[in-house]
């Protein structure tokens, strides 16, 4: 028989070209319509034995038929777990970089700066800025600006690494981002970074279709900083963005951004796209710093605010509807999620999964909103329907299938929450004049249930992304 890839199933390639050995011992077979026998493997890559049982549906004719039935066991789905459905989308492409433009952008009759900026105006121009960065060339202090709708499907992507200028994409879109790798640091850019009192901005990109897979290299590394604008920012604010990519990573996953250090905010940001965790995290990596988000995998300082996400998140821990993992001084506002979020081992929440720690000043959820559903097959009971250290005039107005609890700390930490979980109401504390401060009935909105005033004028404006906020509250009436 031939292997998945076409190769025999004694000697199997990797995706990074090496080889694995694998041997294998037929143990049944039944299909009515093709051949289908089912093999176990002994899979030796990268120092570690893997034990799988891999489904090759085969037709007829003994050539490979389909990629969609690759199972692994429990104890291998850690190092092994793959979307291996979507591998053949780019495995085998031409990388984009090797159609950039040559366009020098110095030389292009534009200075680069805020008033005159370098112009992107071609998938091929925005390949050359990815050679570029990625060959030194940070262009500090610079700025860009995109100038039409780019499609990048056709090649794989080279994220753009270590980029310390300005990137306005004045709303165009960038459509069809294919990547497929082991690396981190991935999405349109790869990692951001601007200076302590001087962030750069990232504003206006519009994301739509296509996929950012990163595969796991082994059980202790791989498949971080992964988002659809950019995996890992330090000093920078992205604002006014969207998207709509399906992302595939292991940690500091997320719709937006994977990791934030210091200095950082997500403003006016919305994310459409589905996200997947495909490993548990590594003990041997920081553990604390992990997460997976539809806005944010994971952030040690900073704010995500007036964002919403729609993209349902498929996870294992420390998975949240708007931010992954935090750590410090991390703060959310005026944020909205409406999704369904699915989680099989430990750490959920509907706004943010884990909070590790927290300054007894901080007010690290204020004013944020969950509607949607909250699948929970744990065994340990973190199932939360907020997640965070401590909250005021933050609501749940989805499902779960378990009992959600209010947050991850104490509940005295709450301030005027409000859960409304299978038609069954929690509150955190009695009902008092606070509650008026941050909570209004409005006529025919939200079936009847409490809205946030802060949430609800915010709804009301008619920004680009708050817009996005004013369609999803008139949709309750």
């Amino acid at each position: 028989h031939l292997g998945l890839w076409g190769v025999s199933i004694d000697q199997r390639k990797n995706f990074d070209g090496s080889t694995s050995s694998i041997s294998g011992q037929k143990v049944g077979s039944s299909n009515t319509q093709n051949t289908s026998s089912l093999y176990t493997y002994s899979w030796l890559r990268s120092g570690y034995n893997y034990n799988a049982q891999l489904a090759s549906r085969l037709t007829p004719s003994g050539s490979d038929l389909t990629s969609n039935n690759v199972h692994f066991s429990n104890a291998v789905r850690p190092a092994l777990h793959l979307n291996l459905a979507k591998v053949a989308d780019t495995v085998g492409l031409a990388t984009w970089t090797d159609y950039a433009s040559g366009k020098d952008f110095a030389n292009s009759g534009h200075q680069g700066t805020e008033s005159d900026p370098y112009e992107i105006s071609s998938a091929g121009d925005l390949a050359q800025l990815a050679v570029d960065v990625n060959g030194g060339n940070k262009y500090e202090g610079k700025y860009f600006v995109q100038t039409a709708n780019i499609k990048l499907g056709g090649h794989q992507w080279a994220p753009i690494i270590a980029f310390s200028g300005n990137y306005d994409g004045k709303n165009y879109k960038i459509e069809g981002i294919k990547i497929n790798t082991t690396k981190t640091y991935q999405g349109l850019f790869g990692s951001v970074s601007g200076k302590s009192g001087s962030p750069i901005e990232i504003k206006n990109i519009n994301m739509q279709g296509g996929s950012i897979i990163v595969r796991e290299r082994d059980y202790q590394t791989g498949s971080g900083y992964v988002g659809a604008i950019t995996g890992s920012a330090s000093y920078a604010t992205i604002k006014n963005c969207k998207t709509n990519v399906s992302i595939t990573g292991k940690d500091q996953v997320g719709g937006i951004c994977g990791y934030f250090s210091s200095g950082c905010a997500i403003l006016d940001c919305v994310n459409y796209g589905t996200i997947t965790q495909v490993a548990e995290y590594s003990y041997f990596a920081g553990y604390d710093q992990r997460g997976v988000g539809g806005i944010l995998g994971y952030f040690g300082e900073g704010k995500v605010e007036r964002c919403a996400n729609y993209g349902d998140i498929i996870g294992i821990e420390r998975v949240g509807g708007i931010v992954g993992g935090a750590y410090y001084h991390g703060a959310i506002f005026n944020c909205i999620c409406n999704c369904t979020i699915t989680v099989t081992k430990d750490d959920v929440g509907g706004i943010c999964g884990c909070y590790n720690i927290s300054n007894d000043k901080d007010n690290n959820m204020i004013n944020c909103s969950f509607y949607g559903h909250i699948e929970y097959t744990g065994s340990t009971g973190n199932a939360f329907a907020f997640g965070g250290y401590s909250a005021i005039a933050c609501g749940f107005y989805g499902t779960s299938n378990v009992d959600l609890k209010i947050s991850s700390y104490e509940p005295n930490r709450m301030t005027a929450c409000w859960v409304w979980c299978n038609s069954t109401k929690k509150l955190s504390g009695a009902v008092d004049s606070t509650w008026t401060t941050y909570w209004a009935l409005v006529p025919n909105l939200n079936d009847g249930l409490p809205v946030q005033k802060e949430l609800y004028s915010i709804a009301s404006a008619a920004t680009t992304t708050e817009s996005e906020l004013k369609q999803f509250f008139s949709s309750w009436s």
